[in-house]
Order: structure tokens, then C-alpha cells, then sequence
């Protein structure tokens, strides 16, 4: 990665990782910012690292879904202790896994599906229901 340019793009490096603008928000990878992108598309109000308490501390999720009361994680790979913490958090709170595979059944990666927000809801949670008490602005 060529430095100089990652900075006026607007990338910043920390703990050896870029990270991305979009929409004022430092994203840690361009997944991230697509599944974000595709959410603002859809009209899906979310927020952006979540901290999640789990018992041996916490837990910093990818997005949470507030309308609907559920969780997303975006990995590429597992790094240093993450897999545990996600095992922990897993039994408490609602969370999905979306690695390569699940972003290109999404249209996130790859050729674009053009989901309607029903269909992409279906299948990013199945059995999604509105949490009307959750009825928040987007980070």
C-alpha cells in the first residue's frame, strides 16, 4: 500500500491496520464500508462497533442493527484471541457471521444480487422483527 496515498484517501493506520472514511467513519476494512453502503441503501438504520459486554470483558461487534435488534460481524480472517471473544458474545446477544461467502450471497461482494431490503433481511436473519422501541438514528 502506498502510503502517501492511503492518507489522501483518508485511510489512517492503526495497530498495523488502514483504516477507511465513509460517511465520517473510520471503517477497519472495505467490506465494512460495502455492507455499510449497502445498508444506507436500503434505508437500514445501523451503527458501527458496538461494544458488546460479555464476561471476560467486551466484545467490539461490526454493526448493530438497531430497528431490528441484531448484530452483524464481518470477518475476513480470526485474529489473536477474536474467535473466543465472538464464541462468548454468541451465547448472549443475536449475531451473525458474514465472511467471503455470505457477502457474495448478499451482492456485497461480487456480482450485486439488487436484494429488495425484504429479501436482503431474509437473508441476512431469517426471521428478522422490527424492534420498535430501537427506533434510532444511524451512527
Amino acid at each position: 500500500i502506498n502510503l502517501s496515498l492511503a492518507i489522501k484517501e483518508g485511510r489512517r493506520k492503526i495497530h498495523n491496520t488502514y483504516r477507511v472514511r465513509y460517511n465520517g467513519i473510520l471503517f477497519r476494512s472495505n467490506w465494512e464500508i460495502l455492507f455499510s453502503k449497502t445498508l444506507d441503501r436500503l434505508g437500514i438504520l445501523w451503527k458501527y462497533e458496538e461494544l458488546l459486554i460479555i464476561q471476560s470483558g467486551g466484545y467490539l461487534v461490526d454493526f448493530y442493527l438497531p430497528e431490528y435488534n441484531f448484530y452483524v460481524e464481518i470477518k475476513g480472517y480470526w485474529r489473536d484471541d477474536a474467535l473466543r471473544k465472538y464464541l462468548e458474545a454468541l451465547q448472549i446477544y443475536p449475531i451473525k457471521l458474514l465472511m467471503e461467502q455470505e457477502l457474495k450471497d448478499l451482492g456485497i461482494l461480487g456480482e450485486s444480487k439488487n436484494l429488495t431490503k425484504e429479501e436482503f433481511l431474509d437473508r441476512l436473519g431469517g426471521e428478522l422483527v422490527r424492534n420498535p422501541e430501537k427506533e434510532e438514528v444511524c451512527a
